[in-house]
């Protein structure tokens, strides 16, 4: 920023850069979300216009290749029905020929009938190939039996041209009547047309009605095409009944269908042969499609249908490899200059295609209209916006000056009496200005100026009772300047390090840490500087006389305003008498940590001891009590296992607990059936319950989940449980086992009926050696079973809880369920 700019400048400079050029840039980017949201609203409607073109099109190449299907279909139908009538008169022996005037011989030896056999009737040929005498004229008489047939089946539909039927031996009955003599060759050879033999064994063996391709009618009807059906006789070809359809019918049906969008509809055989297209569809393609022919004295079978092909159009090829690709789709593509949309749908019957055309430039004429409007409307606005902005900047400039020179007025007589604060003169009075706003601003000027002569009178006098807060409590206040190399303390200082200097060189008060804790001050020093975190450090610095003595260092890293540096200010506090205590401590715990490794390890060693011998005892009591038959020394022997059994558990129960208390002790976990080692367990006190006539009870499930535990460790802390609830009820009494489980904690309760544990123990129930207050009963123990299950229980992964009860104990075994 240029500090010599004047207020004028910076005033118009910020309004320009902080007022007109945002909204500037807002106008302008709401005018291109305008034009762009335009140009996309313009493209999604061109985009639906299309699709919807493209549906409307197929629509329309489906629908009318279905009416083109269904009304061949339907002539098709109507000749199956004129080939069973046909099949029902043939070879009648009744109808005979009545030897008709009309029927006569043609100079090259054929024979026709000059005029219809009967009113409307029908025309009769028979090719010079086939002599009289071969000639079957009854057929001529039992087909003219059929006359009302064809001539429903041409009344009632407005495709079929004509209806005929043709023998093997070129004889064709046919209807309407024309000049049949005329119109055929003499030794014209039927068989040969694709209309005969197209429907023989060899072409139909399924013997269906059939459609022909297109060929030229030798009956003079130009092109057309044919549905065709055998009539057969005891196995034998006799004749092929037909029906014709000429080019003509498709094509003033197809030319007259209304297209949307001055659309036209198309019929295209497979190979490309266009069959219909309306004039101002040719004149758009800049093509010529003939029209029909016709042809007299055909002699042999014309089916190459001379008209104009699709590939004669400009970029046509590629629409004809696509519907030979796909004979019913739909596209965009360029024919002869222009863009169509295609659409196209085959006509089932014959390999005929319907396509529907519409030129993509009229779809999107009214679009593209509405776009170039919608752009023009946005240039004009760009031009006003401009011509705006230009006027209203100038305009701003000139209210900029004026207002910067009252402001610059008001401005001096606030720096004056900034200036008199400054200088601590504090009795200030209000200047009168031009605006109520730095009228304000005045006021508070002066109320400030009061509040600093306050603050600074209340800062002297909190700066004295700090210093003598630092005095009195032995702390030394220490500022350090690592930027410098300088340290400042306080008068306390001296009491610390015996120095009577305040101001240190920051390497010389380095050099009087101890060397072990000099690196470790160092990075602290760093870190809190880099950090801007507290700092706190205990660690030994050398007095003068060279002792050492531990210190507290904490402090805060600040920025000093005025000298710009950064400054580390705190306290240094002597805690050598705390140090002094805390070495103690750690003396006497690493003694008692010592004491309890010598007392785990006298432990181990005296059960170990002891065990040996009990191990002996038991065995040889064992023995003993199957060879001793007095009654009194079997008693006795029975008290001597009980007792060596009792001091053997208390063994096994100290080796754990040392084991415990160490560390030592590891489990083996594996996945078994909680219910064996119930019994078990059980089973182990079938003669103290034979002893104290107690009864254990269990409630058990049907088919409990597998527990991942030790099973020797569970049998330990079941066996310590069952114990105490034995030894803790009355003779007579009930301890019940019970198993319960949930989604996902299976849980196995151990109840008896004994004394319970008073409310002053719960709280210590699981600590080792606490037997709750029967240390004088006669009830045997040491009170270390209930922390041995605890400890176990936690290895295996499962705990014990206790819930009191108005009669007895309960407790709870809990194991996670996976």
């Amino acid at each position: 920023m240029d500090r010599n700019r004047s207020l004028s400048r910076s005033l118009w400079q910020a309004f320009r850069r902080y007022a007109l050029l945002p909204m500037i840039m807002v106008e302008l980017a709401l005018i291109t979300i305008y034009v762009v949201t335009n140009q996309w609203v313009t493209q999604q409607t061109k985009q639906e216009l299309v699709e919807t073109a493209l549906s409307e099109s197929t629509q329309i190449a489906k629908r009318q290749a279905t009416v083109v299907d269904a009304q061949l279909i339907s002539v098709e139908k109507q000749l199956a029905l004129y080939r069973e009538a046909i099949a029902a008169v043939l070879d009648d022996p009744r109808i005979t020929w009545q030897g008709h005037e009309q029927w006569t011989q043609g100079a090259s030896g054929q024979f026709f009938t000059r005029e219809a056999l009967g009113e409307d009737g029908i025309a009769a040929f028979y090719s010079a190939l086939t002599p009289s005498p071969q000639q079957n004229l009854d057929r001529i008489e039992q087909l003219r039996m059929l006359t009302p047939v064809m001539r429903q089946m041409v009344a009632d539909d407005s495709w079929i041209q004509q209806v005929y039927f043709n023998t093997h031996d070129s004889l064709n009955v046919i209807y309407p009547f024309f000049d049949v003599g005329s119109q055929y060759a003499a030794d014209v050879d039927i068989p040969k047309f694709n209309f005969f033999y197209l429907a023989d064994e060899k072409h139909n063996p399924a013997r269906k009605p059939v459609w022909t391709p297109v060929y030229l009618d030798p009956a003079g009807q130009g092109w057309m095409l044919s549905v065709i059906a055998p009539v057969y006789k005891n196995d034998s070809l006799v004749g092929v009944a037909g029906a014709d359809v000429t080019i003509d019918k498709l094509v003033n049906y197809l030319t007259h269908t209304q297209v949307p969008w001055d659309g036209f509809v198309l019929l295209a055989s497979q190979s490309g042969e266009i069959l219909a297209l309306p004039e101002r569809a040719q004149q758009r393609l800049d093509i010529n499609v003939p029209p029909n022919d016709s042809i007299k004295h055909a002699k042999r079978d014309e089916t190459d249908y001379q008209s104009t092909n699709l590939t004669e159009i400009d970029g046509a090829e590629e629409l004809l490899s696509l519907w030979q690709g796909n004979p019913d789709s739909l596209q965009t593509i360029a024919l002869g200059g222009m863009s169509y949309i295609v659409a196209w749908h085959p006509v089932a019957e014959t390999d005929w295609q319907v396509l529907v055309l519409v030129e993509e430039e009229k779809l999107l004429a009214r679009t593209n209209n509405i776009y170039q409007q919608t752009e023009l409307l946005s240039l004009i606005l760009l031009a006003g916006l401009v011509i705006f902005y230009l006027l209203y900047f100038q305009f701003v400039k000139s209210r900029t000056q004026r207002f910067s020179q009252r402001l610059n007025r008001n401005l001096k007589k606030l720096s004056n009496a900034l200036a008199k604060t400054g200088r601590q003169e504090f009795e200030l009075t209000v200047p009168d200005l031009e605006a109520p706003e730095l009228n304000r601003l005045a006021l508070q000027i002066t109320q400030v100026a009061e509040q600093l002569r306050s603050n600074l009178f209340s800062l002297r006098k909190n700066e004295a009772r700090l210093r003598f807060a630092l005095e009195s409590s032995g702390e030394s206040l220490i500022t350090q300047s690592m930027e410098y190399n300088r340290v400042e303390v306080t008068d306390n200082f001296k009491e610390i390090s015996q120095r009577s200097e305040k101001v240190f060189n920051l390497d010389e008060y380095s050099s009087w840490i101890h060397p072990d804790d000099r690196e470790k001050v160092q990075a602290l020093r760093l870190h809190a500087q880099q950090s801007r975190q507290p700092l706190s450090a205990d660690y030994r610095l050398q007095r003068k006389d060279g002792s050492y003595v531990w210190v507290q260092s904490r402090g805060q890293v600040l920025h000093d305003e005025a000298s710009g540096q950064e400054l580390i200010i705190g306290t240094l506090t002597d805690i050598s008498e705390r140090k002094a205590i805390e070495q103690n401590l750690r003396a006497a715990k690493d003694a008692a940590n010592e004491a309890n490794r010598a007392k785990s390890k006298l432990l181990s060693s005296i059960t170990h001891e002891i065990k040996t011998p009990l191990t002996t005892i038991l065995g040889i009591a064992d023995i003993l009590r199957y060879k001793l038959a007095n009654v009194e020394h079997r008693t006795s022997l029975r008290r001597l296992i009980s007792a060596a059994e009792h001091l053997n558990h208390l063994v096994d129960d100290i080796l754990t607990l040392s084991k415990l208390e160490s560390r030592a002790l590891d489990v083996s976990i594996e996945r078994v059936n909680p219910h064996r080692l119930i019994a078990e367990t059980i089973d182990w006190f079938s003669e103290i319950l034979e002893t104290s006539e107690t009864v254990i009870q269990c409630e058990l499930l049907d088919s409990p989940p597998k527990l991942d535990i030790d099973p020797i460790r569970f049998k330990q802390v079941l066996t310590n449980l069952l114990s105490n609830a034995i030894k803790y009820s009355p003779n007579n009494s009930k301890v019940k086992v019970i198993e319960a489980q949930t989604e996902q904690v299976y849980t196995i309760t151990v109840k008896d009926e004994g004394w319970g544990i008073p409310p002053l123990y719960r709280e210590r129930l699981f600590e080792s050696f606490n037997r709750f207050g029967r240390e004088q009963t006669a009830v045997e123990g040491t009170g270390i079973g209930l922390a041995i299950c605890r400890e176990l229980m936690n290895l295996m992964g499962g705990e014990v809880s206790y819930q009191p009860q108005e009669k007895g104990s309960l407790f709870i075994l809990s194991f996670p369920v996976r």
